[in-house]
C-alpha cells in the first residue's frame, strides 16, 4: 500500500446552511466499491453558532474516471431528509486521484446555522457523481469498501442550544474610533510618527505625523480589540468605513491599510491621497473575509509605504463598520420582472433585461450574471455577465433597475427544449481559494422559507450570488425560453 498523502482541498472553509427543500439522500452506484475511508476527524459536539473543523482521508481502490463533489451532510438519525448541506468539490479533481494514496478532503471548517434544532444528528460524507439528464439529475455516490459504514454515516454530532445573547441588538452601524473622544484617540497608537485630535470642518479627525527614520511609519490600534473584544468580530457587517486625507499642505502619496487577525493573517488595501481631498473608502467586509477570520480581528495599522524622507500628515476621519444589506440583514435584492423573447432560434443573438430593486442599501461592487441552459441537463449552457450602471451602491431604494444582458447565442448544435434563465447579483471576493464567507446570517428563516445564498468556492476567487426576498424563487431561475 502507497502512503503518500494528496491534499484534495487545504483550508477551504464552507459555510453550512439548511438546504431549503430538504432535498431527500439520492442513490448509491451499481458498482464494484472502490473508496475507502481511511479517517475522519471532527469533534462531536457543537452549539448552534458554532465554528467546527473537518477532514477525511479516503483511499481508491480502481480509479475514478469522473469528476465527483464531496457531499457532506448532517441529518437526524433515520432520516432520509438533509438538514445541513456542505458538499463542495475537492481541490484536486477525483478523476486524477491515485489508486492506493492516501487523499485528504479537508479540513473545512463548517459554520453550524444558529437555528438549526438541538439534538443528535448524523454526519453523512463520501463522493458523488452528479448526472444531468434531459428529464431531471440523479446523485449517485460511491458504495465504501468500508463494512462498517452503514447509509454513509461517518461520524455523529450533538448539537446543543447556544447560550441566549443578553443585552442589546446589534447597532447598524459601530465606530471603531470616537474621534471626539481624547480617551479613545489614545488608542491609536503611533508608530515613527505623531498623533493627535483634528477637526476637519464639522469632522472630528486624528492627525497622524509620520516622521524619518523607522520603515513603515503609521499608527496601529491593537490595544483596542482587547479592551473591547466586541469590536473583533466583524463578521456580521458589510463594510468598513475609512475617511482618509492628506493635509492641504503635504505632497499627495500612498497608504496602506493593513488588517490583521488574531493568527496573523493579513488583508492590505493601498490608496492614494490628494492633498486636501478627503477620501472615504467603503471595503466590502466580503473582501476582507477572503484573506483573514473577520470574526478575529487582532490589528489595524495605517501606515506609509517605506519610510519618510520628512514629516508628512495625514487624517483619519471614519473608521466604523457598516450593516445595511449583507450579509448581517434580512436579503435586500428583491426580483420584479425578467424581459426576454418566448422564443429564440439557435444561433440567433439575443438579449434579456433583468428588473430589481432594493429594499436597503447594498455597498459592495456587484455585477449581474445570467445564466441559460436547458433544464435537468444544462446543455446549451451560456452567459451573459455584466457590470452595474449605476453601480449597486448608488441605486435608490424601492425603485425599478432594469439591467440588460451582454448579447447571447445558443449554439447551433446545442440541442433544442426549454431553456432556463437564472440571473441575479453577484460580487467577487478576492480569496485565494480560501477564506470563508457568513451565509447563515438569516437563520431567522425556517428551512421552507429560506432563500438560498451561495458561495461557489473557485481559486484565486470565490464568487457570491445575492439571495432575493421572493422566497418563491429557487435557485435564481427567473424565467424560461424555448429555443427552437
Amino acid at each position: 500500500m502507497r502512503t503518500s498523502v494528496i491534499l484534495a482541498s487545504s483550508a477551504l472553509l464552507l459555510l453550512c446552511f439548511p438546504f431549503p427543500e430538504g432535498r431527500a439522500e439520492t442513490e448509491t452506484k451499481d458498482v464494484s466499491p472502490r473508496l475507502t475511508l481511511l479517517s475522519f476527524s471532527m469533534q462531536t459536539a457543537a452549539k448552534q453558532g458554532d465554528f467546527i473543523t473537518a477532514s477525511a482521508f479516503f483511499q481508491l481502490t480502481a480509479p475514478i474516471e469522473v469528476r465527483e463533489k464531496v457531499f457532506f451532510h448532517l441529518a437526524r438519525p433515520g432520516r432520509s431528509e438533509v438538514d445541513v448541506n456542505a458538499d463542495f468539490f475537492p481541490r484536486l479533481s477525483s478523476d486524477r486521484w491515485e489508486v492506493g494514496e492516501a487523499v485528504e478532503a479537508g479540513p473545512v471548517n463548517l459554520a453550524i446555522p444558529s437555528r438549526l434544532d438541538p439534538g443528535e444528528y448524523e454526519v453523512r460524507a463520501g463522493l458523488m457523481e452528479i448526472v444531468r439528464e434531459e428529464t431531471g439529475v440523479r446523485y449517485l455516490r460511491e458504495p465504501y469498501t468500508n463494512p462498517d459504514i452503514e447509509n454513509f454515516v461517518v461520524s455523529k454530532l450533538t448539537v446543543e442550544e447556544a447560550e441566549p445573547v443578553v443585552g442589546e441588538e446589534r447597532p447598524p452601524i459601530v465606530s471603531l474610533i470616537d474621534f471626539e473622544d481624547e480617551q479613545e484617540i489614545m488608542l491609536c497608537e503611533p508608530y515613527s510618527a505623531t498623533v493627535a485630535a483634528f477637526r476637519e470642518g464639522d469632522l472630528p479627525a486624528v492627525a497622524v505625523t509620520v516622521h524619518p527614520g523607522l520603515t513603515y511609519p503609521g499608527v496601529i490600534l491593537e490595544n483596542l480589540f482587547s479592551l473591547k473584544p466586541a469590536l473583533a468580530d466583524w463578521s456580521l457587517y458589510d463594510v468598513l468605513e475609512l475617511g482618509l486625507q492628506a493635509a492641504s499642505a503635504e505632497r499627495g502619496g500612498r497608504v496602506i491599510l493593513q488588517i490583521s487577525d488574531r493568527e496573523g493573517r493579513q488583508y492590505k488595501k493601498e490608496f492614494w491621497l490628494t492633498p486636501g481631498v478627503p477620501e472615504k473608502q467603503m471595503i466590502g467586509v466580503f473582501n476582507i473575509a477572503g484573506e483573514i477570520d473577520v470574526s478575529r480581528i487582532g490589528r489595524i495599522k495605517i501606515f506609509l509605504p517605506g519610510s519618510a524622507k520628512e514629516d508628512y500628515t495625514f487624517y483619519i476621519s471614519t473608521l466604523r463598520l457598516v450593516s445595511r444589506g449583507m450579509p448581517g440583514d434580512e436579503p435586500a435584492v428583491n426580483f420584479v420582472r425578467l424581459e426576454a423573447p418566448d422564443r429564440v432560434q439557435r444561433g440567433e443573438i439575443f438579449k434579456v433585461k433583468v428588473y430589481f430593486s432594493l429594499n436597503q442599501p447594498v455597498f459592495p461592487r456587484h455585477k449581474m450574471f445570467v445564466h441559460v441552459y436547458r433544464q435537468y441537463d444544462l446543455k446549451g449552457r451560456i452567459t451573459g455577465d455584466v457590470s452595474l450602471f449605476p453601480p449597486v451602491r448608488n441605486w435608490p431604494l424601492d425603485e425599478e433597475i432594469g439591467i440588460e444582458s451582454a448579447p447571447l447565442l445558443i449554439d447551433p448544435e446545442a440541442p433544442a427544449g426549454t431553456y432556463m434563465v437564472r440571473a441575479g447579483l453577484y460580487l467577487i471576493a478576492e480569496t485565494g481559494g480560501e477564506g470563508y464567507v457568513k451565509m447563515d446570517a438569516w437563520d431567522e428563516y425556517t428551512p421552507e422559507k429560506l432563500v438560498s445564498f451561495e458561495m461557489q468556492p473557485a481559486s484565486p476567487r470565490d464568487y457570491i450570488k445575492q439571495p432575493y426576498t421572493n422566497t418563491e424563487i429557487k435557485d435564481w431561475e427567473v424565467g424560461k425560453i424555448e429555443v427552437e
